[in-house]
């Protein structure tokens, strides 16, 4: 009888487990807080290592260059093609293709331009933040008074 119920007890608490993470995920948001001139990003108010490129401001586009840092972070598949300096971000429902100072770039294999294209920078890749957040699904804001950008996914991009 003991047994019995021991293993109920921890059907029950692997079956709460898991409801409860789902249900944490589904409301999961995740804010990340770019500033213009600052090399450390804000995400969920955890402070990051310095990108090695200060975000800044190209063709009035917020450039940032740690996309790699970003899109692991946010749990999305990052590939970079050195030969063709192709740069390629894709989660389950998006894929974005961008290529170094090309301004078309591929949104689910749809051509799009950009106002920006990526550039080298420092030996860094650099890309317009706006752009490839938006595509993935998030809301981004721009402070004119404090130079920031600010990324809101309100889902998980897995």
């Amino acid at each position: 009888m003991k047994k019995g119920f021991s293993i109920l007890l921890i059907f029950l608490v692997f079956c709460s487990n898991n409801y409860f993470t789902s249900v944490q995920a589904k409301q999961r948001i995740t804010t990340i807080e770019i500033t213009i001139g600052d090399p450390v990003v804000i995400i969920d108010g955890q402070p990051s290592s310095p990108m090695k490129v200060a975000p800044f401001i190209n063709n009035e586009r917020t450039m940032f260059s740690g996309l790699r840092f970003l899109a692991e972070t946010l749990g999305c598949n990052f590939e970079w093609i050195s030969d063709k300096k192709i740069i390629k971000i894709q989660t389950k429902k998006v894929k974005v293709e961008m290529q170094i100072d090309n301004k078309i770039a591929k949104v689910n294999d749809q051509d799009v331009i950009l106002d920006t294209p990526p550039i080298l920078k420092d030996k860094q890749m650099c890309y317009p933040i706006r752009f490839v957040m938006e595509s993935l699904g998030a809301t981004v804001t721009w402070n004119t008074t404090l130079y920031k950008v600010t990324v809101v996914l309100n889902e998980s991009l897995d």
